[in-house]
């Protein structure tokens, strides 16, 4: 059975080419980079116990440690909603809320749109640590050495030229 932190992560992570081997725990998710490098991403409260605000996603290096981390609070990527509710004739800003043993999205649901454009800034974020598992060849100091002096010695040396100063 899936808590509603996973199923709202899942929203964002579920079928993302960019985060590899994805695990849901309580709030969170983890998925990998390419590399050392994890992703960490986690619903956060900003104040208020219940109220889970944000998202909070950290770059990972499996040997290092957290390399960054950043806060994506719903209030500053979606804005204030207008809803039905007569008690927010001026809208509220998104958040889930934690009451009588119950998580949910408190008066306004998140569209699929939001929720795109949710997806759109992680992997902003993600791309900046994705790392590529091919290496590029560097050629070897002994091929290196051995190109330098084929070089040298198939360069014809240029005779010095005898300058005269003029003496005034």
């Amino acid at each position: 059975m899936h808590t509603t932190f996973e199923n709202e992560l899942k929203k964002v992570f579920g079928n993302d080419d960019l985060l590899k081997n994805t695990k849901y725990i309580g709030r969170v998710c983890f998925g990998e980079l390419g590399g050392d490098m994890r992703l960490r991403a986690e619903f956060v409260t900003l104040g208020i116990s219940s109220h889970y605000e944000a998202l909070k996603l950290s770059a990972i290096n499996r040997k290092d440690g957290v390399v960054d981390s950043i806060i994506v609070r719903f209030s500053e990527l979606w804005g204030k909603k207008l809803t039905q509710n007569p008690n927010f004739p001026n809208g509220l800003y998104p958040h889930l809320w934690h009451s009588d043993n119950k998580l949910e999205w408190y008066v306004y649901q998140p569209s699929a749109s939001d929720f795109d454009l949710l997806k759109s800034t992680v992997k902003d974020y993600m791309s900046l640590y994705i790392t590529n598992d091919i290496e590029i060849e560097k050629p070897s100091i002994r091929k290196q050495l051995a190109d330098n002096k084929t070089k040298a010695a198939g360069t014809p040396k240029q005779a010095k030229s005898k300058t005269t100063e003029l003496e005034v």
